[in-house]
């Protein structure tokens, strides 16, 4: 996920998500508006009861990698099956 200043949801909710910053500076916040700053090189594990949380860079633009648990949304789902025919 490549972030600006501007907060964007985690996509993946209701599901187990790890969260790693492989760039800049990341601030990740919850409904409550508690944050929780990811430096390039740290990571954070996220339940499933964590749910709408935001992640935006901070002093800059920053990168994650995130990874979830269990099969996507449908939605997903279809569009990773449509990606992988079409990587053939």
């Amino acid at each position: 996920l490549r972030l600006d200043a501007r907060p964007a949801g985690l996509p993946g909710g209701g599901r187990a998500q790890i969260v790693l910053c492989i760039d800049g500076t990341a601030v990740l916040r919850g409904p409550d508006g508690a944050g929780l700053r990811l430096r390039r090189g740290e990571s954070a594990y996220l339940s499933a009861a964590d749910q709408g949380i935001t992640a935006a860079g901070q002093d800059g633009p920053a990168v994650l990698l995130h990874a979830t648990t269990g099969p996507g949304t449908e939605r997903e789902e279809k569009t990773a099956t449509r990606d992988a025919r079409s990587s053939r």
